[in-house]
């Protein structure tokens, strides 16, 4: 009797390691494994979009200081000169004549086309 059940307790632990074996080498993923990895990639396109604002926001930042300087500048150029119409070849303002042309053009498109680089206000 005692070699009967140590028998029939060996072909239940056969049986239990054939159903782990084959259920490990099934290619369909469990249900647990789904749920992990869509709880990863949830967790990673959170991390992606958090990044993105991030880097959107200093970028804006950045572009929203240089504007400012640059309009301190016309500012400053106004009251010197008397006038906004900087030249673009003079050594001490090109670059401030550049960006004065480029934010009439762009005023230009916002205006007679109703879209440009500059909002509304």
């Amino acid at each position: 009797d005692d070699e009967t059940q140590v028998q029939v307790v060996s072909n239940e632990k056969e049986i239990d390691d054939d159903q782990e074996s084959m259920s490990s080498q099934s290619s369909e993923p469990s249900y647990q494994q789904k749920q992990q990895s869509l709880q990863l990639c949830r967790q990673q396109q959170q991390q992606k979009q958090q990044t993105t604002n991030t880097q959107t926001e200093k970028s804006l930042a950045s572009t929203t200081s240089y504007w400012n300087e640059r309009f301190a500048d016309l500012c400053n150029y106004k009251e010197k000169h008397g006038h906004t119409d900087v030249n673009q070849r003079s050594k001490d303002y090109r670059a401030l004549g550049v960006w004065v042309k480029n934010q009439r053009f762009q005023y230009r498109q916002l205006r007679e086309y109703g879209h440009s680089s500059l909002t509304p206000e």
